[in-house]
């Protein structure tokens, strides 16, 4: 039956609603303490950070941010903390006021980190950020030197857990410029000039280069300096009377000339090793006051930590020429030939010339007399 007017809710009035209030309350309480954080939590730093960690001695980073208070730090693996795909997800709880977080003893990787607010049941979440530790710097090796035109072949050591490299070079000093980009642990250049060459290898994940590298390695291309006047000189001193001679060279500067016998410098069976410095510009080296013997000669480019080496020459210094006897005239057509012997001569060639031809070798020997 309806009810008299009058009786009842009246008009222009709202029934009260419980569900309606609980839904406001909480709406309230969420919106009261996402107050407390007058400013949102960023996390710093782009969304792709490389480290180095130094694993196992160091296997440690910080996570920092700016703004409002953290309740905790979510980290995961393959994918950020919130994301299905994402694994191995640990929760660090964050000191009230901090502004920064290490992360303790963690092996080479990719890590996801979101910072969470810790207000529920509606949680609120910074934005993510991926860190990338490596194990270590890649570490070149390469020559110290090489000579102008030739090739520089590169290589260096794999970090985990890189997938690629970037290999950047500078040239007597000027701007770095990335030669190669890839997957393999080394790299040969093309043939390079005259020059300072620096090499940096900077370790990438997928297509993310980290800002730091192996350091800087070094290579000093030089002009080649090549010792004239061909692999084997005989040269009469006139020892005692001047006992001295020029090792000659052309090309690129030296710094030393290395003398030995009985082999080149740095070959067994090398004896009486001396070393003569070289002033810069120099294209001839005068040796005096050595005896009648053989002496070998091999020059040294670049510095002493980057050196490299020449052509070998071996000098034959005698002590005086041959004294050849042989009769004036001779009616039969039979006569003999000797000559004064020479130090350090082992054998000796005897040539003819016959009514001003040509010249003829008719003895080759040890003996003194033909």
């Amino acid at each position: 039956m309806r009810k008299p007017h009058g009786v009842g809710t009246p008009r222009g009035t709202v029934r009260f609603n419980s569900r309606f209030f609980s839904i406001f309350a909480a709406m309230l309480l969420a919106l009261f303490a996402l107050g407390a954080h007058a400013t949102t939590p960023t996390l710093t730093g782009d969304y792709w950070q490389s480290v180095y960690i130094g694993y196992p001695t160091n296997g440690a980073f910080t996570i920092n941010w700016t703004g409002g208070d953290l309740g905790a730090m979510l980290e995961a693996q393959t994918a950020p903390y919130g994301q299905s795909t994402a694994t191995n997800k640990t929760t660090y709880s964050i000191a009230a006021g901090a502004r920064s977080i290490s992360i303790p003893g963690k092996a080479p990787g990719v890590y996801y980190y979101t910072g969470f607010l810790g207000v529920c049941p509606y949680c609120a979440v910074t934005n993510d950020i991926a860190i990338i530790a490596y194990n270590s710097v890649p570490v070149m090796s390469s020559s110290l030197a090489i000579y102008a035109g030739n090739t520089l072949p590169i290589s260096w050591t794999t970090v985990v857990p890189a997938t690629g490299y970037q290999l950047e070079q500078q040239v007597n000093g000027g701007a770095w410029a990335v030669v190669y980009t890839g997957n393999v642990a080394s790299y040969t250049t093309p043939a390079l000039a005259v020059g300072t060459y620096n090499f940096r290898v900077h370790p990438c994940y997928g297509y993310i280069c980290a800002a730091f590298t192996s350091g800087t390695f070094t290579t000093a291309v030089l002009s080649q300096p090549t010792l004239t006047g061909g692999d084997w000189q005989s040269i009469y001193i006139g020892y005692p009377t001047n006992g001295s001679f020029n090792v000659n060279w052309s090309g690129g500067d030296l710094t030393w000339i290395q003398e030995s016998q009985g082999a080149p410098t740095g070959q067994a069976g090398a004896t009486n090793q001396v070393g003569y410095q070289i002033a810069a510009g120099a294209r001839s080296l005068n040796i005096a006051g050595k005896a009648p013997g053989v002496y070998y000669y091999n020059g040294v480019a670049g510095n002493c930590y980057a050196c490299l080496g020449t052509n070998n020459i071996a000098v034959i210094l005698y002590n005086g020429v041959p004294v050849l006897t042989a009769p004036a005239t001779n009616s039969t057509g039979n006569f003999t030939l000797s000559w004064t012997t020479l130090t350090p001569a082992n054998g000796y060639w005897v040539e003819q010339q016959l009514n001003g031809g040509s010249w003829s070798t008719i003895y080759q020997g040890s003996a003194a007399s033909y």
